[in-house]
Formats: structure tokens, C-alpha cells, sequence
């Protein structure tokens, strides 16, 4: 039964608890949620022993606190074969014996794993929204769009922006569930959401600058590629101080501080 979930803050609030706990009786077998490759299999001090299982999608499956590791790295597995026992190694050994279960998107980072595992009660409405843009990224329209906590709800938990870019996760009825950038989840009703294809504006690169994966700043690891003064950028979206822009055939993020220093050759940002 899952326990201790995302985002639960540890070690004195220094860090946050970037999966789910599942608790069982030691020597259950933890089994691969998806077909896929290991791509590691080690033990270290917070993880104990710990396994890595990488899917054809963009995702990392980790697999923590066990008890012992049976697969090998490079070994290929299929959905439901067992990659190692539950224990209670690393950091957990002074708890009861269960598996730490966490899940990556690559260019995105961790991801709340409790919607992979959950099975939600009640019937499933009539499936309305467009399924071919599971996976794909869209954006909020010109004038914003409201985030919900729960498919059907009446309150936004807060209105997003225009032109907010996210990632479509899976739909039920009439919504899409949604992830912004920064990792956040909700629902939006699918009609409320528009293509992320066509450019919001067209600018002009007015310094040197950097071309970021990730909206965040200050991490070499993130850069994509350098962007010259003068340079043409066609504009996508923004979300919290970046903006999402395509330079050539690279798609990444620039800082505002770089944002306002663009020049419009077409229309003004904000229009459509």
C-alpha cells in the first residue's frame, strides 16, 4: 500500500520525497512496471540497493530501498518480471521493509508516480478528448486557462497565464492531466487547450545568450546550445521568467532577462 507520498518533505525539510513508498513484507517481489532496459543496478547510501529501468517513452523507473537485485545492467525485461525484493536497505533500514518507487522524464525530471499505480474508484466517463495528443506538448490560449485538482471540479486551483506550454499525460472523459514545466500536475478540459505548432511571435536576439532544456536557470548541465545576437526566434509559449523558443531545429528556454531584450519582427507578444 503506498505511504509517504510525493513531494513529503525530508531530512529536516532540506530535500523533498521525489516518489512513493509501498510498503510489504520483505522478499516481495518488485516488479518491472514497464518493459524496457536496465540501465543500472548499484547500491548507495540513501538508496541502498537500488535499480534503474529505462522505457522507449523518456522514462527512468527507480527502484530503491531493496532487499536484493536480480537483474543485471543492459538486461532487457518485459512488464511484470521481477527486478529485485523488497527490503529495507540504504536509509530505510531502520524502517519497515518497503519500496521506494519513483519515476523520471527525461528533459523533465521527477514525476508524482501515484498516478501510474493508482486505480481510481467509480466508473470512467465516456472517453471525448483527443487521445492523438497523448504525450504531446500544447498551451493554454491567448486569454489563460484554470487548473484543476480533480477531472469535473467547479474551483481552479489557479488560472494559468496565456500561452502557458505543458505536457498532455493521459485523458479521461472531457480533460486532459496535464504537467507544467516545473513538474506540477492538474487537469484542464481538453476544448481549453491549443496547438503548441504555430509561433506566438517572431523576435530578434538582441545579446548573446543560452538555449536551456529545462526552465531553470543557472545550471550548465541544461544548455542546449548558444544563441548569437541578431538571431530570429520563433516564440512558443512562457511559463515563470522563461520563454520557449525555437532557434534552427533546437526548441528550449531562455531567460526573461533575455526575453525582454527580443525584438517583435512580427506581431507583439501576446498575439495570436
Amino acid at each position: 500500500m503506498p505511504r509517504s507520498r510525493w513531494g513529503a518533505p525530508r531530512d529536516g525539510g532540506r530535500r523533498d520525497h521525489h516518489g512513493i513508498d509501498i510498503f510489504a513484507p520483505r522478499g516481495t517481489p518488485a516488479l518491472a512496471g514497464t518493459a524496457g532496459t536496465v540501465r543500472r543496478v548499484e547500491t548507495t547510501e540513501l538508496g541502498g540497493k537500488v535499480v534503474w529501468l529505462r522505457d522507449d517513452e523518456g522514462h527512468a523507473l527507480y527502484y530503491a530501498h531493496l532487499d536484493r537485485q536480480l537483474v543485471t545492467e543492459g538486461q532487457q525485461v518485459r512488464t511484470g518480471d521481477t527486478l529485485g525484493l523488497i527490503g529495507n536497505t540504504g536509509n530505510a533500514r531502520t524502517t519497515r521493509p518497503h519500496l521506494h518507487f519513483g519515476v523520471y522524464a527525461r528533459g523533465e525530471g521527477p514525476v508524482d508516480p501515484w498516478y501510474f499505480v493508482h486505480r481510481p474508484p467509480g466508473s470512467i466517463p465516456r472517453l471525448t478528448a483527443d487521445t492523438s495528443r497523448l504525450g504531446a506538448w500544447l498551451r493554454t490560449p491567448r486569454a489563460g486557462a484554470g487548473l484543476f485538482v480533480r477531472p469535473g471540479s467547479t474551483d481552479s486551483v489557479f488560472v494559468l497565464p496565456g500561452y502557458t506550454p505543458l505536457r498532455v499525460l493521459a485523458a479521461m472523459g472531457e480533460w486532459y492531466r496535464v504537467r507544467l514545466p516545473n513538474g506540477n500536475t492538474g487537469y484542464i478540459p481538453a476544448k481549453k487547450l491549443e496547438s503548441l505548432e504555430r509561433p506566438v511571435v517572431v523576435a530578434v536576439q538582441g545579446e548573446r545568450g543560452s538555449l536551456l532544456s529545462v526552465p531553470v536557470a543557472g545550471n550548465a548541465d541544461v544548455v542546449v546550445k548558444d544563441i548569437e545576437p541578431s538571431e530570429k526566434l520563433e516564440v512558443f509559449g512562457y511559463f515563470e521568467g522563461f520563454t520557449l523558443v525555437r532557434s534552427g531545429e533546437v526548441t528550449g528556454w531562455i531567460s526573461d532577462r533575455l526575453t525582454d531584450r527580443l525584438t517583435h519582427s512580427s506581431a507583439p507578444r501576446g498575439s495570436p
